[in-house]
């Protein structure tokens, strides 16, 4: 099924964007988490390599936890009247709500919300049926309902918590520019990316740039790709 690119209407908020927010307030430690996804973060810098593994695949177990946490916070406020998730139809221009009986549980492949688009066949997306004219309508909700609920919400008793990565001592590890290539691609894409390879390539270039390295070129990003 094919997802409409449509624009999102003035004054809603995304899914995703919504998402985020939500991720941001629910998860406190969220920071902590992100930055030790990245195995030669500070906090890996004492201890030794095998500690450091250990400890960095722990933190992405944290990360998809924390995910999964702020996606069945946000789902429960859709389901119990609270959020109301919409769509548009782009021929009439009507706003329509959504099931709210469709949005749990969770499937037992998702973590967060990457995009806007749900539907009940979705493995990484699930949700209601938001298909018009042949194609899936993006999701959102009216920013003002979206700020009224999210003004209530409050950090998660053990929300993807990055002490369980804290009792796990850690370690510098050096990484050569092709494990770096695959570590960027499985924190951008960690269920695969679908992307054309020179838009996958300019994001990993720009995710090196944002934490200071060197962008790798195209020929090296495809060869330490298909490396494994």
């Amino acid at each position: 099924m094919k997802d409409a690119d449509d624009p999102i209407p003035v004054g809603m908020i995304s899914l995703s964007d919504a998402f985020l927010l939500v991720y941001r307030i629910v998860v406190s430690d969220w920071g902590t988490i992100e930055e030790r996804l990245n195995p030669s973060a500070p906090f890996y810098e004492q201890l030794s390599e095998q500690d450091a593994e250990r400890a960095c695949r722990e933190a992405w177990r944290s990360y998809d936890r924390a995910l999964r946490q702020a996606n069945e916070w946000l789902r429960t406020k859709i389901s119990d009247s609270g959020l109301t998730a919409l769509v548009r139809d782009p021929q009439t221009g009507d706003l329509l709500q959504l099931d709210r009986s469709k949005w749990p549980p969770l499937g037992g492949f998702e973590t967060g919300i990457a995009g806007n688009h749900v539907g009940p066949e979705d493995p990484l997306g699930s949700g209601p049926d938001t298909v018009i004219a042949g194609e899936r309508r993006p999701v959102f909700f009216s920013k003002k309902n979206f700020d009224a609920v999210l003004k209530n919400a409050a950090p998660l008793e053990n929300g993807g918590s990055a002490h369980a990565v804290e009792s796990v001592p850690a370690a510098r590890v050096k990484l050569t520019q092709d494990q770096q290539i695959k570590e960027t691609y499985l924190r951008l894409w960690p269920h695969g990316c679908s992307e054309r390879p020179a838009q996958r390539n300019e994001k990993i270039r720009s995710d090196f740039r944002q934490r200071g390295r060197p962008a790798p070129a195209d020929r090296s990003i495809q060869r330490a790709l298909k490396s494994d």
